[in-house]
């Protein structure tokens, strides 16, 4: 502890291909973090993994603040085309999720999806995605997807219709 305010752990060690290296942990409230310094410095600079490792350790403890992306918000709806109906309902199964970020990351929450569908539409079929990013890169993607089941608006399906409201009350 000595080291370092905030370490739980380490280990060093030296090869001649890796040069100095050093793993270890610190632990500040809710967050762990992992330094792995490798090939840091070669005889005779033996302090190199230090101070590397106090500057990686120094920014994760100082920078980088735990953040809760809780739920996207997706229409209720969609629109269907030559269905019986107008619209089906859809559904995402967010989960919540914890990012370690730091004030300059950008985090991009997109919703990509159809503008409409035909029909028939089956219940569970995907429409879309939603997809998380931080600096550009995706992290988590999850489907959209209708809730229910809506067959085509077609001459069967009115006469059908028609003989199960007049004739079968």
């Amino acid at each position: 502890k000595y080291a370092y305010e905030y370490l739980v752990g380490c280990k060093t060690g030296y090869t001649n291909d890796a040069g100095y290296c050093f793993v270890g942990a610190v632990k500040k409230e809710d967050r762990t973090l992992v330094s792995v310094v490798l090939a840091s410095g070669w005889p005779p600079h033996k302090n190199y993994k230090w101070s590397d490792t106090k500057q990686l350790m120094h920014m994760g403890v100082n920078d980088y603040t735990v953040h809760t992306i809780e739920k996207m918000h997706i229409p209720e709806e969609i629109a269907v085309v030559e269905g019986i109906g107008e619209y089906v309902d859809l559904t995402c199964q967010w989960e919540e999720q914890r990012l370690l970020l730091a004030p300059w990351d950008d985090v991009d929450v997109k919703i990509r999806m159809e503008e409409t569908i035909e029909a028939p539409v089956e219940a569970g079929e995907i429409v879309g995605y939603g997809t998380l990013s931080v600096n550009g890169e995706v992290l988590y993607t999850v489907p959209i997807e209708t809730v229910e089941r809506m067959e085509r608006y077609t001459l069967s399906y009115c006469i059908e219709f028609i003989l199960k409201r007049f004739l079968w009350m």
